[in-house]
């Protein structure tokens, strides 16, 4: 039979391989991201854009500007149906483009 130290020395050392076994839902995010390109009709890219992202089941908006390169993310967006529109401020047209895509978790959408 074990004494009281072997039996107290095994419950530990159990208690520290669990403590330091990662567990698979720690890592898990729900988050996605949206990365995209935004251009004009010769395939220029435009910078200072305003993109505007619109969730469809909850009608939750988020707007960015594109940087220098024309490149936008959008980050921690939460998977569903989004609506994306984009606006010049510097050209007469109402927008750029528009779309629509679905974010299940990282997605490109160029417009």
């Amino acid at each position: 039979m074990l004494n009281l130290g072997k039996l107290a020395l095994i419950f530990l050392a159990a208690v520290v391989v669990l403590a330091l076994t990662p567990t698979a839902g720690w890592g898990q995010n729900v988050y996605g991201s949206l990365t995209g390109i935004v251009t004009d009709s010769s395939g220029a890219a435009i910078a200072n854009a305003t993109v505007t992202l619109t969730n469809k089941d909850n009608a939750e908006k988020r707007t960015i500007e594109t940087d220098a390169s024309g490149n936008y993310t959008f980050v921690n967006i939460l998977p569903g149906r989004y609506n994306y529109h984009c606006a010049d401020r510097k050209r007469t047209e109402s927008g750029c483009c528009s779309a629509s895509r679905s974010a299940k978790r990282n997605g490109r959408g160029n417009l």
